[in-house]
């Protein structure tokens, strides 16, 4: 019986070990609403190797610079221009409900102005 409990006492051990040696600390803030922005932006403006961010609806216009989503992509090209590897995936903005066939969806343009100023910039943008 005490072979059968230092057994057992063994795998419990090792199966424990992995988990607590594989884990750390994190530290997680809610970015919701207001601070979405300013928190991503300084994430982007602090990268130096690498960039992957995928862009639901993009609401950017050429002639309004003052908003956030506009100057967040101008981030973005900032940070392509110092040499960090950015790639963006665009979503196309399809309507899918109410739409039974594939031959029924249209692509709307919510983020062309996005696509068309990130790809200017020479960033690889996927759709």
């Amino acid at each position: 019986m005490k072979k059968y409990k230092l057994a057992l006492c063994i795998i419990l051990v090792l199966a424990i070990m992995p988990a607590r040696a594989f884990s750390y600390q994190v530290d997680i803030e809610a970015i919701s609403g207001n601070k979405y922005f300013p928190a991503v932006k300084k994430a982007v403006s602090g990268a130096r190797e690498s960039i992957y961010m995928v862009m639901f609806k993009v609401g950017l216009r050429a002639y309004d610079k003052d908003l956030s989503a506009y100057k967040l992509v101008e981030e973005l090209v900032n940070a392509h221009k110092r040499g960090v590897h950015v790639k963006v995936i665009l979503d196309q903005n399809i309507p899918f409900i109410g739409k039974d066939h594939v031959d029924e969806w249209e692509i709307e343009g919510k983020n062309a102005w996005c696509y068309k100023k990130l790809k200017e910039s020479g960033i690889d943008v996927g759709c």
